[in-house]
């Protein structure tokens, strides 16, 4: 025999009738259907006053409610969603600071509520964190400029069949976006053009995170040094490298990453040159309107500072001193030792090297202000090569 199944509806309208009967004892109808006697007297009062149509489930919303957000800023939060579809209530907030007091504005918890009610907001599922303990020598920024990290953004193709290969600047430490490029081409040159120009607006930072690709490294060279990389080391920057396979080391950079798939590539320009305009745009809001929980929930153009460091365009060689012996490194990557050839790494070609004698047998070499190795007096191994880091003369 199946189960008899009783709505709501029809247990009030079994304690009603029950309730009205000639000689009914509301009390215990009450315990009966497990409800209390003002609720049980409710029931019967709107049943008499408005018939059936009285049982139905009523609005608990208050009559009057003094503190509710007004209409006039309920309409300002959902215009500014409308532009900025990815922003939630703690980004919203200051935004309306600009316009409203600060009694009026609510919190980041109420906007969010009143996204949700009107049905802008989407539940994601969220993965479980990971703990992951490895060993890496990547360099945690302490201030402005001391570390600066740079990655490819994927590519995509723009409205006309173009490929589009967008370069990321950033400050670590305020998040500041130092430059979006649309590029066309990854070469070194191509790159090392738009590290001059910020170099020359921002000035010099201490170390650039970067991961192990060209035009940033090369997987076979001494030290992963590429052309780029050396010339970073002349300018008196230090390369600063994640562990092959473990984007997470530079996962603020692939943050950023996350918000130009979801905003730009996913309704790409008709051009690169458009492409341009609106990654100057966005990297605009992002900078000085888009407020950051790690800063204190400010924005990096009021957290960064322009470095101290300034670049020189003329960019001087580098002067060893009086007690090196220098070498020129020859279009194959090698250098003469009185009468012996000497590989090196085809990334140095064309630049000048220093050899410090420390002892009788054992010279140090050094590209810079950066020791690279040492080698015995037969130069037939460079020693103590470590390929993460490079040891800066302090």
């Amino acid at each position: 025999m199946p189960w008899q199944e009783y709505s709501v509806m029809d247990e009030k309208c079994r304690f009603v009738i029950g309730a009205l009967e000639e000689g009914a004892n509301k009390s215990e109808l009450c315990r009966e259907f497990g409800i209390s006697r003002p609720t049980g007297d409710k029931w019967i009062s709107r049943y008499l006053s408005e018939g059936i149509d009285g049982l139905k489930e009523q609005s608990r919303r208050p009559k009057t409610s003094p503190c509710a957000t007004a209409s006039e800023i309920v309409c300002e939060i959902i215009k500014i969603r409308n532009n900025r579809a990815n922003w939630g209530g703690k980004k919203i907030r200051p935004i309306l600071l600009k316009k409203f007091s600060q009694e009026q504005v609510p919190t980041s918890r109420t906007i969010d509520r009143i996204l949700d009610r009107c049905g802008l907001t989407h539940k994601r599922y969220r993965r479980p964190k990971k703990t992951i303990s490895e060993k890496s020598d990547v360099i945690q920024a302490q201030s402005c400029n001391h570390v600066w990290t740079v990655d490819f953004k994927g590519w995509w193709y723009t409205q006309d069949k173009k490929r589009c290969e967008p370069l990321t600047i950033r400050d670590e430490y305020s998040r500041f976006i130092i430059d979006i490029s649309a590029l066309r081409y990854t070469h070194t040159d191509i790159v090392k053009d738009q590290f001059r120009k910020s170099f020359e607006k921002y000035g010099l930072p201490e170390y650039i995170r970067s991961d192990n690709g060209i035009p940033f490294a090369t997987a076979t060279s001494l030290h992963g040094l590429s052309k780029l990389s050396v010339w970073w080391l002349r300018l008196g920057i230090t390369p600063n490298r994640i562990s092959p396979g473990c984007p997470q080391q530079n996962g603020a950079h692939e943050r950023l990453h996350k918000d130009i798939k979801k905003e730009l590539q996913s309704t790409p320009a008709r051009n690169i040159e458009q492409e341009q305009i609106r990654f100057d745009e966005w990297r605009t809001v992002f900078n000085n309107e888009r407020v950051h929980e790690a800063l204190g929930l400010i924005t990096p153009s009021k957290c960064y500072e322009v470095s101290r460091r300034h670049y020189d365009c003329k960019e001087p060689a580098y002067q060893y001193p009086d007690y090196f012996d220098t070498r020129m490194i020859c279009s194959h990557g090698k250098f003469s030792w009185y009468g012996k050839r000497v590989f090196l790494t085809k990334a140095l070609a064309g630049e000048q090297v220093g050899l410090k004698k420390c002892s009788q047998n054992r010279y140090q070499l050094w590209y810079a202000n950066f020791c690279l190795g040492e080698y015995d007096s037969d130069f037939s191994t460079l020693r103590n090569v470590t390929p993460k880091k490079l040891s800066a003369v302090i």
